[in-house]
């Protein structure tokens, strides 16, 4: 009795010649727009609607939708990637997004948590140096600043007992799942 109503839609949209920022040097000038971008976005919209009363003079609707989106960068012209800084948490971060070819837009980079250094992670405290930490135990002081119990300890990705721009990974993607 038409009460109840829906959309499906699907689409794919390519958009050619983004504005990127290129590094230009030897020209007097540090960076230059350029269309050279490329990048696709695809998904899925769904919409249901049921007609719960139906009345002359009044009624009752009830809806839900969902959208799942999905886009991968295509091209980023003579570039292989980009690394951008949301500046969200402090001035200490200097990227903390990177788009490459084939993946998507929003990819977060960064370190991952492995909790706090303890006081067993120590030899000891001196004077002139600070507290001084055992072998084996990766040093973050280059990313958190002196370490010291009670201090963010990030995780030592490459097994070299240091924590450094060489650890950083992807921990995220903001990008949701479906709307």
């Amino acid at each position: 009795s038409g009460r109840i109503t829906g959309t499906f839609e699907y689409y794919q949209n390519n958009t050619k010649d983004l504005l990127i920022l290129f590094p230009t040097g030897g020209t007097g000038y540090e960076n230059q727009y350029r269309n050279m971008g490329e990048t696709e976005n695809s998904g899925l919209e769904a919409s249901l609607t049921y007609a719960v009363i139906d009345k002359d003079k009044y009624g009752l609707n009830v809806s839900f939708n969902i959208a799942l989106n999905r886009n991968e960068v295509k091209s980023l012209g003579d570039m292989d990637e980009i690394s951008a800084t949301s500046n969200w948490a402090s001035t200490d971060i200097i990227r903390d997004y990177e788009v490459t070819v084939g993946n998507s837009i929003g990819r977060m980079i960064g370190y991952q948590n492995a909790g706090r250094y303890e006081v067993s992670d120590f030899e000891g405290y001196d004077q002139d140096e600070g507290w001084i930490l055992k072998a084996g135990v990766a040093d973050a002081s280059q990313v958190v600043g002196a370490v010291a119990p009670g201090t963010m300890k990030l995780k030592d990705v490459t097994g070299d007992n240091i924590v450094n721009a060489e650890d950083m990974r992807i921990i995220g993607n903001a990008n949701p799942k479906f709307n």
